[in-house]
């Protein structure tokens, strides 16, 4: 990764993280499926690729991880459907609950993190593919303007002088088993009310 990115993940770690999930809501409600949808998701793909924990943030990218990134950013921008950003959203759930050791700082940031997917995930998505009765539209909106307030929030904290997640290992047992968790709510959530 250049110099300058590994600076700037590193520094404004939080402040990616905002752009990042900004883009993906503005990608689930704003014209679904239109070009614009489709154009969000890729910058939401871009900016996930300078925030990711994967690959440590010294190392460099590569001609063939490069290639393979865009090509797999443009095949699910090509492909948009709902069905796509269930499961991106059940992965950066996982993701973000793998995160071992937060400092008191860290959790004010990733809690309200995990509630906006999962508000996201639950709002914009699972009645779309179940076909279940929505929400009334009063609410719906509600949800769709005010989860632009997380990402506010996200923007404003600031990084733990020790750095934030991506510091970190991600824990699998804990990310894997928060999406089964994740999953199974949606899956609860489509079966109608409880």
């Amino acid at each position: 990764m250049p110099a300058f990115l590994t600076h700037l993940s590193r520094k404004n770690e939080y402040r990616i993280l905002s752009a990042m999930l900004l883009l993906l809501h503005l990608a689930v409600w704003w014209d679904f499926g239109s070009s614009k949808s489709r154009s969000l998701l890729l910058a939401h793909a871009g900016v996930f690729l300078i925030w990711q924990p994967f690959w440590r943030l010294e190392k460099r990218f590569g001609l063939k991880d490069t290639v393979l990134f865009s090509l797999v950013s443009i095949g699910l921008a090509y492909w948009l459907d709902r069905w796509i950003f269930f499961c991106w959203f059940v992965v950066l759930i996982g993701l973000l609950s793998g995160f071992p050791g937060y400092r008191r700082s860290g959790r004010l940031v990733y809690v309200p993190i995990l509630f906006f997917l999962v508000s996201d995930l639950l709002i914009g998505c699972v009645p779309h593919l179940f076909h279940v009765k929505a929400l009334p539209p009063a609410v719906t909106t509600m949800f769709q303007y005010g989860l632009l307030a997380v990402p506010a929030w996200v923007f404003i904290v600031r990084p733990d002088p020790g750095g934030g997640a991506s510091s970190y290992s991600v824990d699998l047992l804990r990310a894997i088993t928060a999406s089964m968790m994740t999953g199974m709510l949606a899956y609860r959530r489509s079966r109608g009310p409880y």
